[in-house]
């Protein structure tokens, strides 16, 4: 045999059809839940169409944000724990047309933040921002090593507002953007590249309600569109075999949040009113993770990411500074399935600002996501 045992065995088959059929890279999507102040949920993946052979997968994850700051106005002092747990997760399926050509189909929820400031002696304010989105995405492949892919991503948005009594409420609104990108691959070697782009979306939320300002009494009315621009990204990714049985994989993901400013209605500026507010922010997150195969039935995985904080003020939903997140998970893998069990850690960097003219930090807080995943391939 040899040759370097022919090549270690065709790299023990390609790290076992990369990691039996599917990308390694869902397995990062799955440990790393947070982004962007804790509004990008899932970075917009497209791995799904990778799929070696056709495919459902189901991603759930229950995501606990553990958050709690201090306001030093009159009347507020200690938020309480204003991160509430919730679940999301994703469903997909990716199939093969022609030797050449697949397509495949996701639904997610791509961006979420809620913050529920319960215990200040002023009143409570409860800031609520959901999505929901379906991904079309076709590829053609040139050849075994080339290939192309492009189509669309709907996205639907709504929001709620509820400021120490008076309450506003965000009318859904849905709008379609681009997905493009190419791949280089050496699918004998288990080596992948992938190169991609979303277009930014421009959404009008009608809004309808009253505004209480943190100190105030007299409520604002609101009425009129709220404008939200979700962001731009381009992503690159990769995974390689670093020896017969371990695959590494990771990827770095450009956002540009720079013109994305949530205030409610036409007649409320910008400013300490708005949600969140990401003014000249663009934000790079890295993800970085390993599986190794203990045996042709059992995988355990490892990830780290980190994002750079925004470096914006500290808003109703902008509390979290930049973060390193620690993930493991396990995997059994069948026949025709593979079931993968994750658990991710995120301390979160500090952060202080002015908010209403007193200074608000957040300190020592941290968020936990336990999720699962099942690909199952026919």
């Amino acid at each position: 045999m040899n040759s370097k045992t022919t090549s270690s065995v065709f790299i023990r088959k390609a790290v076992f059809r990369t990691f039996k059929y599917s990308s390694a890279l869902s397995l990062a999507m799955l440990a790393h839940s947070v982004s962007a102040s804790g509004l990008d949920l899932t970075g917009n993946p497209i791995d799904m169409i990778f799929a070696e052979k056709n495919e459902v997968r189901l991603r759930v994850a229950r995501i606990s944000p553990n958050i709690s700051g201090e306001h030093d106005r009159a009347g507020f002092g200690e938020t309480g724990d204003i991160g509430d747990t919730f679940i999301t997760g994703t469903l997909g399926v990716k199939f093969d047309v022609a030797d050449n050509w697949s397509f495949s189909l996701e639904g997610d929820r791509p961006y979420y933040g809620r913050v529920n400031y319960r215990n200040w002696a002023a009143g409570r304010f409860l800031g609520y921002f959901d999505s929901r989105s379906l991904t079309g995405l076709a590829r053609y492949k040139f050849n075994k090593n080339w290939s192309v892919f492009g189509g669309a991503r709907w996205i639907a948005l709504r929001g709620e507002l509820n400021s120490f009594g008076a309450k506003t409420h965000l009318a859904p609104s849905s709008e379609v953007g681009a997905v493009i990108g190419g791949a280089f691959e050496i699918p004998e070697m288990a080596i992948r590249v992938s190169l991609s782009y979303a277009e930014e979306q421009r959404h009008r939320l009608e809004a309808d309600g009253s505004i209480v300002a943190p100190g105030e009494i007299a409520p604002i009315t609101v009425s009129g569109a709220t404008g939200i621009l979700l962001p731009e990204q381009i992503r690159l990714d990769f995974q390689t075999p670093v020896s017969r049985s371990t695959l590494l994989f990771g990827g770095i993901r450009w956002s540009n949040w720079s013109d994305t400013d949530i205030w409610p209605g036409q007649d409320i500026d910008e400013g300490e009113l708005s949600l969140v507010d990401f003014s000249d922010t663009a934000v790079a997150t890295y993800s970085l993770g390993a599986t190794q195969l203990i045996t042709d039935s059992f995988a355990l995985t490892g990830t780290i990411g980190y994002e750079e904080d925004n470096n914006n003020e500290v808003n109703f939903l902008n509390v979290l500074g930049g973060f390193v997140t620690y993930g493991v998970a396990a995997t059994y893998i069948a026949d025709n399935y593979k079931s993968t069990v994750a658990l991710t850690y995120t301390p979160l960097d500090d952060k202080t600002g002015d908010f209403f003219g007193a200074d608000l930090s957040y300190e020592s807080n941290e968020i936990w996501a336990l999720g699962f995943q099942l690909n199952y391939t026919f």
